[in-house]
């Protein structure tokens, strides 16, 4: 398996992914829009970001090698910080959507939602 490492630059944030075997650099431009919070499948194929336009922010899971994406979440909420499951079977993020932030697991096709707080206070960054 390749090693990856993820650089943030300048004031649009753009995610570069770098193989650390081969120094090759590759830009992940296919979205035009601010990404932030870069998390890697266990494999080091996928990539779930936070992608924040039109005053939302939502989830996205992107194959690397092809950059082809995929909303997992579309919806008015700060949905971010995803994560996935040792198995990749879930991912946990954190979303306001309750009008309190707090920890949610969805199956991999964005569906299943589930919150996984239950308590008056806000919960932050899921992680495994």
């Amino acid at each position: 398996m390749e090693k990856y490492l993820m650089i943030l630059y300048k004031n649009m944030p753009k995610i570069y992914v770098r193989n650390l075997i081969t120094n090759k650099e590759i830009v992940i431009n296919s979205i035009k829009a601010m990404t932030t919070a870069p998390r890697f499948s266990y494999d080091g194929t996928k990539l779930l970001l936070s992608v924040s336009e039109d005053g939302k922010t939502n989830i996205v899971e992107m194959d690397i090698a092809t950059q082809k994406y995929r909303h997992l979440t579309n919806n008015q909420y700060i949905n971010t910080s995803a994560n996935y499951s040792y198995d990749e079977s879930l991912i946990y993020f954190n979303s306001d959507s309750q009008s309190k932030i707090n920890i949610y697991a969805m199956n991999t096709n964005g569906l299943l939602i589930k919150s996984l707080g239950n308590s008056a206070g806000n919960y932050y960054r899921p992680s495994v």
